[in-house]
């Protein structure tokens, strides 16, 4: 059996790394589990690297040239931050047959758009409850927290419901209070 070698060449953020999508079992697809690549439901391959900017697969008996093309095809950029940053990664992938001859590097990129993750409020009741206990004659309620993975800048405000008359909140600091 052969090889496939792939290599993040430039571009690459550190949190970025190269993996083999699993897309099932069925008629042209490939499917990983573990280190273990598969084609139409047959072991072709074993995996390294995954998740890394160096990934091989080096090839069994089984492996078929439709096999080793729908692998190639099938490579794909793995980063685990929340805050993606933009811009072209470009992979540099190498072909030996196991008899000696190894291919010229093809070079492909392959184009990343971060998407603006929703903010996340943490607080009041990490439960997930909405529910605060004041005493009486309190103005004061509580403080609002929010955390926002791409680390952008947070402004809260009031977005309605049927008591939102009754409530106002400081954009900038989250405190919330009667009015």
């Amino acid at each position: 059996g052969g090889s496939l070698n792939a290599q993040l060449s430039s571009g690459a953020a550190a949190a970025d790394g190269l993996a083999v999508r699993h897309q099932g079992w069925g008629a042209g697809q490939v499917g990983v589990s573990g280190d273990t690549l598969s084609y139409e439901g047959v072991p072709i391959g074993t995996i390294t690297g995954s998740g890394s900017w160096v990934l091989g697969v080096v090839f069994g008996p089984d492996a078929s040239l439709e096999a080793v093309q729908a692998a190639a095809r099938a490579i794909a950029l793995d980063n685990g931050s929340q805050a993606v940053a933009s811009g072209v990664r470009v992979v540099r992938l190498v072909l030996d047959d196991g008899d000696g001859g190894t291919s010229s590097p093809v070079f492909r990129g392959i184009r990343v758009t971060g998407v603006n993750d929703a903010p996340v409020i943490t607080t009041p009741a990490a439960a997930g409850s909405a529910l605060v206990a004041i005493d009486e004659n309190t103005l004061d309620v509580t403080t609002v927290r929010a955390t926002d993975a791409d680390g952008d800048g947070l402004a809260f405000r009031i977005a309605g419901g049927v008591d939102a008359a009754l409530f106002a909140i400081d954009a900038r600091t989250g405190k919330l209070s009667f009015v």
